[in-house]
């Protein structure tokens, strides 16, 4: 009988001994995704709302971080901002900010030679930038027409349609709004806990 009991003592000796063996993920990618979400929300909320007050508003986070591929995602009722960089065939990060009927989408490819892509949308224009090399073109589109500008091997080219005089003061505005959304993207980003893309957890 004594030898029963002991044959149970020590079953449940293991048992208990397994539960300190639950591979639970130290670096958890919940935790991560939640302090990223913190740290990335104040472009998404503007001026009206601070990060301490996040809390108390619904919202989401999601964080996948695979050998070749990142994706990050932070979204309120007040705006999104997703992070997916791909580290395959060629580099590519792509980054949006959604936020008061602005979408704004950067994007760099590095596929031996560097391309940059900006793409600034509202319901009232469209402004899209591309750098490639020695070739840079800018289109602005809004009610009152079309525009762009080329430089392309040093040869600069221009075409505008449309309400030409009306064009030029509202893509002016245009740009500046680019630029701040930018100032936000760089922000919002600067605070995420973001892979290094040249470390040896990526593949190349």
């Amino acid at each position: 009988m004594a030898i029963e009991n002991l044959g149970n003592i020590v079953t449940v000796a293991l048992v208990l001994l397994g539960l300190a063996s639950i591979p639970f993920l130290s670096n958890s990618v919940t935790i991560s995704a939640i302090d990223n979400y913190n740290e990335g929300l104040g472009p998404i909320l503007g001026s009206n709302v601070s990060t301490s007050d996040a809390k108390y508003y619904p919202g989401k986070t999601v964080e996948k971080f695979g050998p070749q591929d990142f994706h990050y995602e932070a979204s309120t009722a007040f705006g999104k901002l997703t992070v997916d960089i791909k580290n395959g065939e060629f580099l590519d990060v792509k980054q949006t900010l959604e936020n008061n009927n602005v979408l704004f989408v950067e994007e760099t490819t590095n596929n031996k030679t560097l391309r940059q892509h900006w793409l600034l949308q509202t319901s009232n224009f469209t402004l899209e930038t591309e750098k490639y090399f020695s070739y840079v073109k800018e289109t602005f589109s809004s009610p009152s027409g079309t525009c762009y500008k080329e430089l392309n091997g040093g040869e600069i080219s221009e075409s505008c349609n449309g309400q030409v005089g009306r064009i030029e003061s509202r893509w002016e505005s245009a740009k500046k709004l680019m630029r701040e959304y930018s100032e936000k993207m760089r922000e919002a980003t600067s605070n995420l806990s973001l892979p290094n893309v040249q470390s040896s957890q990526w593949d190349y």
